[in-house]
């Protein structure tokens, strides 16, 4: 099952689970990856187009 047969590369779907390490790795490359999505919370009430907005979050 090659994913690209002028490579070597080899798909195997019998992979086993991140370990913790490579979890949080994987986090980092994926928080870096979306820069523009990131977002923080505020705090208490917000009006959003005339709506209040408990635990809004606002994309930074």
């Amino acid at each position: 099952k090659s994913i690209l047969p002028e490579t070597t590369s080899i798909l195997d779907a019998r992979l086993l689970p991140p370990s913790e390490q490579q979890i949080c790795l994987l986090r980092k490359v994926i928080a870096a990856g979306m820069v523009d999505r990131l977002a923080k919370r505020i705090e208490g009430s917000v009006l959003i187009n005339g709506h209040k907005a408990n635990n809004a979050y606002q994309v930074i």
